[in-house]
């Protein structure tokens, strides 16, 4: 919770700094839009992990308590 809302908070500092990078040089926003799409790689690539280990961590249950119910 704190990891996501932190990401949040950056990702909205990195588009103000784009908004305003932009008005100064036409260029010099692509820096920090890189930035806001590396924050957001790194935060859905840490969603997908998540549920995949919480997926995972499911099936082995219920592969054990299955195991059980048979032997």
């Amino acid at each position: 919770m704190f990891f996501d809302q932190l990401l949040i908070f950056i990702s909205l500092c990195a588009c103000t700094s784009i908004l305003f990078e932009s008005i100064r040089t036409p260029f010099s926003f692509i820096i920090p839009f890189l930035e806001l799409i590396f924050f957001g790689v790194v935060k859905w690539s840490h969603v997908i992990g998540f549920k995949h280990k919480k997926n995972a961590a499911a099936a082995a249950l219920k592969s054990r308590n299955r195991r059980e119910k048979l032997g």
